[in-house]
Formats: structure tokens, C-alpha cells, sequence
């Protein structure tokens, strides 16, 4: 252990320019490898709580050229055409923005603020 430690360090000394370009590549490649490792972990921790998730898939519409917002968006009559046409589709639900939704039960009125509608299969397909 210790010989190799003092020949790693000879090396080291005798030819500083290679080391340190082997050392610098050594530690950029470790963190791109570290980044990718996070990348994934974080793209496969969502909706991790649901029982079906290995059945639940997310559909996100790229838009060539254009911005991408990380929210994912199709037409609205995207869904019921796949589960018509698709047989591996077995339920589809749909979730649309809501801002400014006046809420009335009763005598009571309510602005919500922020929100989404839903179709009513997301309570079968979600565990919420």
C-alpha cells in the first residue's frame, strides 16, 4: 500500500502536465456520471406513491423548435381517440388548468385560484 502510494506520488512529480490531465479527466467523467445518475433517479421518482405505476404512463407533446415548459400537454381529444383506437389503452384521463373557477355550494361562493378539472376515471386510475 505504501510503495504504490510513493510510486503514485513519483509519478506524479516526474510528469505533472500528464497527471493532472488524468486526474481532470478522472473527476470530469466521475461527475458526469454522477449527473446522469441523478437525471434518472429524478425522471423515475415520480407519482412513485400510485399502485398502478408501473401501468400509469405520462404523455408530453414536444413541439419542434418551440420552447419546451415541462408540463405535459396534448389535445384534448388526444385521449378518448387513443382508447378507442389503441387497445392497449385501458383508461385515459385528462387534466386541464383552471384559474379564477368560481366554486358555489349553497348560499356560499368561493374563487379558487389555482386548479385543474379532471375526468372522473382519475380517482380509478390515481390513488389519491
Amino acid at each position: 500500500m505504501i510503495n504504490s502510494l510513493k510510486i503514485a506520488l513519483r509519478t506524479l512529480r516526474r510528469s505533472p502536465v500528464y497527471s493532472s490531465l488524468s486526474v481532470m479527466s478522472l473527476a470530469i467523467g466521475m461527475a458526469g456520471a454522477i449527473l446522469v445518475f441523478l437525471f434518472v433517479r429524478f425522471e423515475l421518482s415520480f407519482d412513485q406513491y400510485h399502485k398502478n405505476k408501473d401501468r400509469i404512463f405520462r404523455l408530453v407533446t414536444e413541439i419542434e423548435g418551440g420552447a419546451y415548459d415541462g408540463i405535459a400537454k396534448v389535445n384534448g381529444p388526444w385521449g378518448p381517440a387513443a382508447k378507442r383506437e389503441i387497445p392497449e389503452v385501458e383508461e385515459v384521463t385528462r387534466f386541464v388548468p383552471a384559474t379564477r373557477t368560481l366554486m358555489a355550494h349553497d348560499d356560499r361562493r368561493n374563487y379558487e385560484q389555482e386548479g385543474f378539472f379532471a375526468d372522473p376515471s382519475a380517482l380509478t386510475m390515481f390513488d389519491f
